[in-house]
């Protein structure tokens, strides 16, 4: 299963980069899914790389990712959707996430733009690596037992599962 995380390019809607540091939660997801033995990952930094959205669809089309997941804070939120309306045009099949404050704090805004199948909410660790190991497994009925997600089900409706607790030790 390839995996690929994004923090989204700014830089394509606003000419400027606005990130300043490494995206260190997308960088912890992919530690924690490789120790858990997902090792065809990678993470871009769509923003400090400066990509255009036209670099952002080459990219997918390049890596032919399983499952994208992108992350940001509020003010990215823009940035998220539009990066996840390209995954999921260029992607067909691809699950798409999203996580971090912004969709945290707004999942079903965020969802009922039909660009993100799931948003994580919280710490993503455990829920990322669930989620994927649901989605290769071919499980995808099964979100509702993943806690820490939102999604719209086959009916349309906003669905909130269950809160996850903290990683006690990370």
């Amino acid at each position: 299963m390839k995996i690929l995380l994004v923090n989204p390019s700014v830089y394509a809607d606003t000419g400027k980069a606005k990130t300043t540091s490494p995206p260190l939660s997308l960088l912890y997801l992919a530690a924690y899914l490789e120790k858990n033995g997902y090792p065809d990952i990678k993470v871009i930094d769509a923003d400090r790389k400066k990509l255009t959205w036209q670099d952002v669809r080459e990219l997918f089309l390049k890596e032919k990712p399983d499952v994208v997941g992108i992350g940001g804070a509020s003010i990215f939120l823009p940035a998220i959707i539009r990066t996840a309306k390209i995954a999921i045009e260029t992607l067909p099949g691809c699950l798409v996430t999203a996580g971090g404050f912004g969709p945290s704090n707004e999942p079903e805004k965020v969802l009922r733009t039909k660009t993100v199948d799931v948003v994580v909410i919280g710490e993503g660790e455990e829920t990322i690596l669930e989620l994927v190991g649901s989605w290769g497994n071919n499980q995808r009925q099964s979100f509702n037992d993943i806690n820490g997600i939102a999604f719209i089900n086959q009916a349309g409706e906003f669905v909130l599962t269950k809160k996850r607790d903290y990683i006690k030790d990370l």
